[in-house]
């Protein structure tokens, strides 16, 4: 379909938020769209969408993002659909929180998740503010404050300021969002200004012993949250730590919740495992309570292999330069190098596997259960894709270029392949890898 009849065939309220595609030069056995906006009208144009770029893939492999509009200072939601000769167009974008008053910048760090009827939910920032947003589709789109400087909890009806006047103002720099089979919506929070994370489940799948099982369907600001910090990581033997870096959810089959995160003290990935008022958490790697291992963890990712059920994380490793991957073999912990940085120099001659996504090819496709990372080349500028086989052994292909790249990477697998999401000269940009046609 060509730009004008696509403009043609919107609605009016969606003609505001047009956003072109244009196809980028591809090899045979990979897909490549570019939301631009060249040749559209300005008035017309969403504008520039810069940072983060959250990717998610619903029913049918509808892909779907969300990013921060940089022109309007707004968030912007849109999907992406493929015809049968394997040509993309992006429908329905729509400014789902405006960022009015125009002062008020809306949309940052964006973490996005479509539920099994197709609706999506984005979780989102007002980086200025230091407070996170919810927002829902669900016929209309609904927009709820979150966390931050304005978190209320409940109490006997009504709202009262959750911190007390000795205490510091919540100020949220990262959020996480991941739902469950039944669309509960759980969402982590870092608070920067006491190094602490906050979970919000929808379900009451995590939460502070004693704490009421709120009735399906409340809103998550009615949520009491499960705080955990310095305090809860000394008693879980971790000892006190700030929570920092860039923290990753995750639920499994049974419902219960998953958290990566990093622990600042001492450059350890921890993961945080959580179902009713049961809470563990312990170091996947850095340190092994003898030695120090390396700074690792400021970036992660975690997620649920759908054939086993087993969690797995991929995170950086700093120290080294290079990517790595966890999983449970009989209960324990087990680490593997997906890219040791190896070049033309040898070892470790490259800088690799900063901001981590793993996703894992969904039951019903070509390969379930099929883990791929998508992270970046910091030596080469480039955005990679890493995919293990079935015996165990990782391979990776340079999928784009990265320079000049904004915000974090985002990848998600469907029936028919694993796509990877990132923002470049104020576009974002959606690639296929090629490895899945293997």
């Amino acid at each position: 379909m060509s730009l004008l009849r696509y403009v043609i065939d919107l609605p009016a309220q969606a003609l505001a938020v047009v956003v072109g595609v244009a196809a980028l030069g591809c090899g045979a056995a990979e897909t490549s769209v570019c939301v631009d906006c060249d040749g559209v009208p300005a008035q017309t144009v969403v504008g520039r969408l810069t940072g983060d770029v959250a990717l998610a893939i619903g029913p049918l492999d509808t892909i779907w993002f969300a990013g921060y509009d940089d022109d309007f200072g707004a968030l912007v939601v849109g999907r992406l659909a493929m015809d049968l000769i394997g040509e993309t167009e992006l429908i329905d974008p729509v400014r789902v929180d405006d960022g009015e008053p125009v002062t008020r910048r809306v949309g940052q760090g964006a973490a996005l998740a479509v539920d099994s009827t197709g609706e999506p939910r984005v979780a989102y920032l007002v980086a200025e503010a230091g407070q996170a947003f919810l927002a829902r589709r669900r016929g209309a789109w609904t927009v709820e404050p979150l966390d931050g400087p304005d978190w209320r909890r409940p109490s006997g009806g009504s709202d009262e300021v959750a911190a007390e006047s000795d205490e510091l103002t919540p100020f949220v720099t990262q959020v996480a969002l991941a739902l469950d089979a039944g669309g509960g919506e759980h969402v982590a929070t870092l608070d920067s200004t006491t190094g602490s994370l906050r979970i919000f489940s929808s379900t009451g799948a995590c939460r502070d012993a004693g704490a009421e099982v709120t009735a399906a369907g409340t809103a998550l600001l009615d949520i009491e949250p499960r705080v955990v910090d310095s305090s809860v990581l000394e008693a879980a033997g971790l000892g006190p730590s700030r929570i920092g870096g860039v923290p990753s959810i995750t639920v499994d089959v049974t419902g219960a919740i998953a958290v990566s995160f990093y622990l600042e003290s001492t450059g350890d990935l921890a993961l945080l495992t959580c179902v009713g008022e049961s809470l563990a958490i312990r170091t996947i790697a850095g340190s092994d309570g003898e030695r120090d291992l390396g700074d690792v963890g400021y970036w992660s990712s975690v997620a649920v292999d759908p054939r086993t059920g087993k969690l797995a994380i991929a995170f950086f490793d700093r120290t080294r330069g290079q990517l790595a991957y966890s999983t449970s073999v009989k209960g324990e912990p087990t680490v593997v190098v997906i890219d040791d940085g190896s070049g033309e120099l040898g070892s470790f001659s490259r800088y690799v596997g900063q901001m981590p996504s793993l996703a894992f090819a969904p039951l019903g496709s070509a390969y379930p259960g099929r883990p791929t990372v998508a992270y970046l080349d910091a030596s080469e500028r480039a955005v990679r894709l890493a995919v293990r086989d079935d015996f165990g052994r990782w391979s990776h292909e340079v999928i784009a270029e990265a320079e000049p790249l904004q915000g974090r990477l985002a990848a998600a697998s469907g029936a028919t392949g694993t796509w990877v999401a990132f923002s470049r000269f104020g576009r974002p940009h959606v690639e296929k890898g090629s490895s899945d046609a293997d």
